[in-house]
Parts: structure tokens; sequence; C-alpha cells
């Protein structure tokens, strides 16, 4: 086949290729049009045109060769930039709502810890939802809260939030719930923050043994239990049989 056979077109394909390229003269004419159409003004009907055209019209001076161009009113930033507050600020503003935008108690209010639900909580600045049901559930695993500090040990608390917590609380520790140990089941022993799996073994294997505990002078003599641990569980748990029931919180 002849290099001249590529270059052969019917008459049908010659007008269809003829079209073809009209149509790619039009486009592209069209698009050159726009990309040298001056831009549109937008004057104010109410003002003449001569003194639009003077407004619009740069100031040379003769003596320089830059042109000044008439002073724009754009601001350097925008407006949601302006009215941002430090990042300090705002941190503080989302941990600490302001009482006046939402609804927190207001300066000086004192709020009972052992009687407080979750919804008296969170009017309380600093704390939220989550905190609120924390600092209930805690309350529930011990039996009722004795001082103010064992705030500290609810997850999240941290040393810096307690002291601007503390100042909103007080504790009445007659609202505590002492439970009889030599009633309650292993997990029931377990579930109590003040005593890990070792100290339960233990006391359900002396409860087992001996068949009920009636002091504490029983459990210092074992190693699980020193004088520490054994003040803090004297606060919750007693060895008389006593109403078992616990706090009803909502």
């Amino acid at each position: 086949m002849a290099w001249q056979d590529f270059f052969y077109f019917s008459k049908g394909e010659r007008r269809a290729l003829i079209a073809l390229i009209v149509l790619i003269s039009i486009a592209w004419g069209f698009i050159v049009w726009l990309d040298h159409k001056p831009p549109m003004a937008n004057p104010d009907p109410t003002e003449p045109v001569d003194s639009l055209l003077v407004k619009a019209k740069p100031s040379i001076n003769p003596t320089d060769s830059v042109v000044q161009l008439p002073p724009t009113s754009t601001p350097s930033t925008t407006p949601l930039q302006a009215e941002r507050k430090p990042l300090k600020q705002r941190v503080q503003a989302y941990r600490y709502p302001s009482s006046r935008t939402s609804n927190k108690f207001p300066e000086g209010t004192v709020v009972e810890l052992n009687g407080a639900d979750s919804l008296t909580l969170q009017k309380v600045p600093g704390i939220g939802p989550a905190f609120a049901r924390r600092i209930v559930r805690y309350r529930d695993l011990l039996g009722g809260y004795h001082h103010i500090e064992q705030l500290l040990e609810v997850y999240g608390i941290t040393p810096e939030r307690f002291a601007d917590l503390r100042p909103w609380f007080r504790v009445d520790s007659s609202a505590i719930v002492r439970r009889d140990l030599n009633t309650l089941s292993f997990k029931e022993m377990l579930r109590h923050p003040y005593l890990d799996y070792e100290q339960t073994k233990c006391l359900s294997n002396l409860i087992r043994r001996q068949g009920r505990i009636t002091s504490w002078d029983e459990v210092r003599l074992l190693d699980e239990f020193p004088a520490e641990s054994i003040q803090k569980l004297d606060l919750y748990f007693t060895f008389e049989k006593t109403d078992s029931t616990s706090l009803t919180r909502k």
C-alpha cells in the first residue's frame, strides 16, 4: 500500500472533516475572544460616567515610575480571623463555659457531693456529662465520698482540674453506706475500688475458714493489708449485719 493511500478520503469523509475543522476554529476563536474581553464595569446609575472614569483612573506621579493604584478597602484579615480570640482563651472557654451562655451555677454555689445527681453536677463549671457520670459511678462503687480529695481518684480529674472544682463542693460523710463484709460475694467485694484481686481472695478465704470476720484485727495479720489500706476500708465496711442497701442515685 502506497503512503498516498493514508490521505485518501471519500467525499463524505471530506465533508465531515471540513465541518469538524470549522467547528474547532469557531470554538477556538470564541475562547480567544473571551480571554481578551475587557471586564464589565458596574457603575452607579445615579453617578455621571465622567466621574466614574476619574475614580477608576490611577494616579501617576510624573517624577515616579510606579503607578499608584487607588487604595482598596479589603481588610488584611477576614472577619472570622479578626474576631478570633487567642488559642488559650478559646480552650478556656471550651473547658469552662461562661455561666452567662450556659446553664451553670453562679460563683459561690456549693454542691453536696453525695447528694447531687449527674444533672446537678453538670451545672458546676468544668464538669460535663462524661465527668458527671464518672463521679456518680465512682460514688456508687465506693458507697459515698468521705472527703472531697477522693475526686482525684475519678478517672480524668487531674490535680489542676481538682483545684478548680474543690471550691464548688462539700461532703456529708454521714451519707456513706457501710456494708457487712461477711455478707458480700467475691464479685461484690472485687467491685469496690479499694479492694484488689489478692485482697479480695484473702478475705473470701478467711471468711470461708472462720465462718465470719469479727474485726479488722484479724485482717491486719495478712500481708496484703497494710495499715493505710485498712484505714480506707474501715470507712466503707463493717463486720456486723447491717442494711446493705446501696445509695440510690440518678
